[in-house]
């Protein structure tokens, strides 16, 4: 952002921009003023406290930890062209007039698979930083994902999304209990850039789907609140989950899967 809006204006605007939450942000200012603003306003936003020598400057940057990573992945290597997209399909939204027409113009793929090494660095990725649209927000490592695909006992599903304008990657995990009357989902989260387009119905409709071809009576899903995502909160109850009751840390829902399973969103294509 190169105006004259103050800094807290534009750190809010980027993220409307890029649909992350300000606290994937970092900021980096050599005006002290500016530092406190954004802290005061923004409290979500990590900033870089500088010395006043600019000649500490380069030591004080190599001990932010803010961007180190154990793995890349190839959503990493694409970010700034996912970004690039996004943009694009803002522009399309803002000229289109329903919601409906908008999503059908998308033209989106689902693919929604099993895990494999392939997928496993992104998936424990999507879990430790996916906080708005998890509905347990539980944090994997990536070498706990990797034992969990070897066991009999636990299903581990990813989704990939395009439309019209590319690839979005691998955006959404599922992480599925299976025991012989019921399966327990454990994980079911959303990247929050793929919001807003019902991809998360297709996710469920296809585990439903599964489960009953399984032989399973009921799916049974729980909802532990935090700060972070109100956006999860209804999804259960929305999809069709009757509430079975209430934890210690949220709350439990179940779909009897002798009712009809709801279909696949009509915009979105499963592939």
């Amino acid at each position: 952002q190169i105006n004259w809006n103050d800094k807290a204006a534009n750190m809010r605007a980027i993220a409307k921009e890029l649909n992350l939450g300000l606290d994937s942000f970092v900021f980096l200012d050599d005006d002290k003023t500016n530092r406190e603003m954004i802290k005061s306003l923004l409290p979500d936003v990590s900033v870089i406290e500088l010395p006043d020598d600019p000649a500490d400057y380069v030591t004080t940057l190599q001990r932010v930890n803010d961007f180190n990573t154990l793995h890349l992945t190839d959503e990493d290597r694409e970010r700034g062209a996912l970004y690039a997209r996004e943009r694009e399909r803002e522009a399309l939204k803002q000229t289109t007039g329903t919601l409906e027409d908008f999503l059908k113009t998308l033209k989106i793929k689902v693919r929604i698979a099993d895990a494999d090494q392939l997928t496993l660095p992104r998936i424990a990725q999507l879990t430790q930083k996916t906080n708005q649209f998890n509905v347990t927000t539980r944090r994997y490592a990536q070498e706990q994902i990797e034992t969990m695909l070897r066991s009999k006992k636990v299903l581990v599903k990813y989704v990939r999304a395009q439309d019209r304008f590319g690839d979005y990657g691998i955006t959404g995990a599922a992480i599925i209990k299976r025991e012989s009357a019921q399966w327990i989902i454990d994980t079911f989260l959303l990247s929050c850039r793929i919001l807003g387009k019902n991809i998360e119905a297709a996710l469920m409709t296809k585990l439903l789907t599964d489960a009953k071809k399984a032989g399973v009576a009921e799916v049974v899903g729980e909802f532990i609140p935090t700060a972070k995502n109100a956006p999860a909160e209804t999804f259960y109850k929305t999809y069709g989950f009757a509430a079975a009751k209430k934890t210690a840390a949220g709350s439990r829902w179940s779909f009897n899967l002798k009712k009809k399973i709801p279909a696949y969103p009509k915009h979105v294509k499963v592939i």
